[in-house]
């Protein structure tokens, strides 16, 4: 994964995520709860991703229409994943950095 991801400020976000074993194989995220939070420096909560998963295996997307309401700034974020068993894995937490757009 990206460390930093940059987005203009109003732009739409998607991210296209792939999930796989230690193998490298496409790990089946179908039955799990995938989630997703957007968090200041100070840790505070800024939004909670929405995660869609198409159908394809180990596939889901993370997408905001507008990041408008998004201040200029940088923000920290990582995937959770839970599993029908109850086990809960994290993905190494990645950096949104919003910048000003240039043109109104």
């Amino acid at each position: 994964m990206t460390d930093v991801i940059t987005i203009k400020q109003g732009a739409s976000l998607a991210l296209t995520l792939t999930f796989r074993a230690p193998d490298g194989t496409p790990f089946d995220i179908s039955a799990c709860t995938v989630t997703s939070q957007l968090r200041d420096t100070n840790g505070a909560l800024v939004a909670t991703l929405p995660i869609t998963q198409p159908g394809a295996l180990g596939v889901a997307t993370i997408s905001l229409s507008s990041t408008a309401s998004i201040a200029v700034g940088l923000y920290s974020s990582d995937i959770k994943i839970v599993t029908p068993a109850g086990i809960t894995v994290f993905s190494d937490t990645f950096t949104l950095r919003v910048a000003r757009s240039v043109t109104a």
